[in-house]
């Protein structure tokens, strides 16, 4: 009888493991489908998501030394440690009581009721703070799909191989059209560790039969800057990205000229247009999804923040209104031939003085 439940039991087990699997294949989509539906029943009502709490430095206004010290007590992780390490110690120790009489088993209930109150007290602490964090990133994770946003990248442009390549490369695939807006394009386009130039510059290079549509800030905008009444466009853009004027030209220059090798053999070359407005973010659009970032001034070091948004969600999307933003502005553009590289950097050219009405485009 031993010898035949020997047998068996292998052959059971291994039985039992192939029909759960097979059932498991089969509804793993209904599972799937009935456990997003939950999780959206139970976050139905949420309406905002604190992704992070802004440090305070300093005494809690409006309250004494004491009071923001007791404050402290029951709002941050240490002070409820603190709170449930003592409370488990008077447990403890009060609980197995010893006598001062005996003064070795006083004292090593007296540390050893110590250790293990605060040992309780982490971990009941992680365990809410892990169950907590569980529910937040179910939140974030909800709030997030209905808005279409997917990822936030801290991209290293300059980065041969990079995750943020891999990505850019899988949403663009073959879709027939890339459009871009940005402020130099550099970073994006020029920049990069080989001879092939920036992460863009090498998938435009791939995608060949795409077509591509750029826009770049005009170094030649005599616009005023609506929230600075006295300088223009060019001057306080220049200053909010702590640049100086020999360097945006250096960007201009070496990102057209990127262009240019890029348009070389290709059927269609790639349309560049420059925009007079004030600039206000970067985006790449390609066929369902976007990737919009801040122009910052720390654009330079190497990363760049980008938000990765797709066309379709359950809610309001931000490409929408992206690729509007991008349409209007690429109709107030003005053309400029690739070719014409020349323009740039000019000593009295038309980036340092007003090209007139004969100047190329």
């Amino acid at each position: 009888m031993f010898i035949l439940l020997a047998i068996l039991a292998p052959v059971l087990a291994a039985a039992a493991l192939s029909v759960n699997l097979f059932l498991l294949v089969r509804s793993r989509e209904r599972i799937a489908t009935m456990q997003r539906s939950i999780i959206r029943w139970l976050l139905s009502r949420v309406e905002t998501v604190e992704l992070w709490k802004a440090p305070t430095a300093g005494p809690h206004p409006g309250k004494t030394p004491l009071g923001t010290w007791a404050y402290s007590l029951w709002t941050t992780r240490a002070g409820i440690w603190a709170v449930l390490a003592s409370l488990g110690f008077l447990a403890l120790w009060i609980g197995g009581w010893v006598s001062p009489r005996y003064p070795l088993g006083f004292l090593s209930h007296f540390l050893g009721a110590w250790a293990l109150a605060a040992a309780l007290a982490a971990m009941a602490l992680f365990l809410t703070v892990s169950v907590a964090g569980g529910l937040r990133s179910l939140r974030i994770e909800n709030i997030a799909g209905r808005m279409g946003l997917r990822r936030i990248w801290t991209a290293r442009p300059g980065c041969a191989r990079g995750r943020f390549q891999g990505a850019l490369q899988e949403a663009i695939g073959g879709c027939p059209r890339i459009e871009v807006l940005d402020f130099t394009g550099h970073e994006l386009i020029a920049k990069g560790p080989g001879e092939e130039g920036g992460v863009l510059a090498t998938i435009i290079a791939r995608h060949s039969a795409a077509e591509v549509r750029l826009l770049l800030f005009n170094p030649c905008a005599r616009d005023i800057d609506p929230d600075r009444k006295q300088t223009t466009v060019v001057e306080s853009q220049l200053s909010a990205m702590e640049m100086s004027r020999e360097a945006f030209d250096q960007k201009i220059q070496a990102t057209l000229n990127r262009l240019e090798l890029l348009n070389r053999g290709r059927p269609k070359p790639i349309e560049v247009r420059l925009y007079a407005e004030k600039p206000t973010f970067r985006a790449i659009l390609a066929g369902e999804t976007a990737y919009i970032g801040a122009l910052d001034p720390r654009d330079g070091s190497g990363q760049i923040s980008l938000y990765e948004v797709l066309r379709h969600s359950d809610g309001p999307s931000l490409f929408p209104a992206v690729k509007a933003h991008f349409a209007r502005v690429w109709a107030d553009s003005m053309a400029l031939e690739v070719e014409a590289t020349a323009l740039v950097g000019a000593p009295a050219g038309p980036l340092g003085e007003d090209p007139g009405p004969d100047a190329a485009a």
